[in-house]
């Protein structure tokens, strides 16, 4: 349950963050898709 807290947590950071360009970095797109995949996976086994 902490580590979705934990990720839940990250991704808002991650969206809240002001875009100073109108493309995002390759980096955080990235890794938002990680973030989300252990997302789904930390609900999926709990």
């Amino acid at each position: 349950m902490d580590a979705i807290l934990h990720y839940t947590a990250l991704i808002f950071v991650a969206n809240s963050l002001p875009a100073k360009h109108t493309a995002e970095p390759t980096s955080l797109k990235v890794g938002k898709l990680i973030i989300s995949n252990l997302l789904r996976k930390a609900v999926a086994t709990s």
